[in-house]
């Protein structure tokens, strides 16, 4: 089990200590603000008030023992940065720091951050392409100019097979999943040459995402 230092407890914070939460890792939720920490209390094994650019707190934390430190405080840049240098000072084994953009990317990691996230960008481009399709049941990015997504089957593919269609020699995009309308909530992912294309349903795709656009003309 993983223990998860989390400091910042907005929503992107509280968000992140359920998630953890969920997967069943040890959360420590820290925050100055006694109310946002409140609405962590679900999700955290323990919540702590507390200053966390004061160095005499922070060496209190012990944050050399956790295995992933997450500084997702989004409202103010210079804190962030701040408690971000001291977690690496204080010889923190990973740490993830929140940004808003390329500039402040670029000092986090330049200030002791291990990985940086940007949450808004990130959910904007998701949305973006999620919904610039009626075709496009879900997305994924999975590494740059590569991406999973879930698609209305073609009518043209409908009753066929795989193998029939010839989908990753043909198209260069492999099939990870099969969903049937009739059976929302199951998804079949032992995919063979052999497997049927319902005449109702979704599949989720592996692939270029150039070409899985191409392909489903989305």
């Amino acid at each position: 089990m993983k223990n998860v230092l989390i400091i910042g407890l907005g929503r992107f914070g509280c968000f992140t200590a359920q998630k953890f939460n969920e997967l069943g890792m040890q959360v420590i939720g820290i925050d100055a603000d006694e109310t946002k920490a409140g609405a962590a209390i679900p999700y955290a094994t323990k919540i702590l008030i507390g200053d966390c650019t004061n160095m005499d707190f922070m060496k209190t934390l012990g944050v050399n023992n956790f295995d992933l430190c997450v500084v997702a405080i989004g409202d103010n840049f210079l804190a962030s940065l701040e408690v971000t240098s001291l977690l690496k000072d204080l010889h923190a084994s990973y740490v993830v720091s929140r940004a808003s953009g390329e500039k402040e990317e670029k000092f986090l990691l330049r200030n002791g951050a291990d990985y940086v996230v940007f949450p808004e960008r990130e959910m904007a481009s998701w949305t973006a392409l999620r919904f610039s399709s009626e075709q496009i049941k879900n997305y994924i990015d999975v590494t740059e100019g590569y991406a999973i997504f879930e698609v209305t089957i073609p009518k043209d593919w409908h009753g066929k097979t795989i193998g029939e269609i010839n989908i990753r020699s043909k198209f260069g995009i492999n099939v990870l999943g099969i969903r049937d309308a009739q059976f929302p909530m199951n998804v079949t992912m032992d995919i063979s040459p052999s497997s049927l294309l319902p005449v109702d349903g979704s599949i989720l795709v592996l692939g270029p995402t150039s070409r899985i656009r191409k392909v489903f003309h989305l």
